[in-house]
């Protein structure tokens, strides 16, 4: 399947949930057939980090630090404040006031 393929089968996933009632939801949930995500996942499919967790080897702590500093660079992008390198030995408040508007 394609990238475009399978947003549109998304879309319309989320678009038919939203339209049923509960108890048409449950009748569609016991007629279910294979459909896209089916095969997406007999195909092989998988998310980035998914055989992490999968493996039961995931640690939130240890994703949190090796992803901390990239999620900060990018929350600043946000603010407009674009940091190259963040020095180890640097202080927010020094950051703060080398990048103050």
């Amino acid at each position: 399947m394609t990238k475009e393929q399978i947003t549109e089968a998304a879309d319309k996933l989320l678009k038919d949930l939203e339209n049923m009632s509960d108890e048409e939801l449950l009748k569609s949930l016991e007629e279910c057939k294979p459909g896209p995500f089916s095969q997406m996942i007999e195909d092989g499919f998988t998310l980035p980090g998914m055989e992490e967790i999968n493996n039961n080897s995931f640690d939130p702590n240890e994703h949190y630090e090796r992803t901390k500093e990239k999620r900060f660079k990018d929350s600043c992008k946000l603010d407009g404040i674009d940091i190259k390198v963040i020095d180890p030995n640097t202080t927010l408040e020094e950051v703060i006031q080398k990048h103050k508007k």
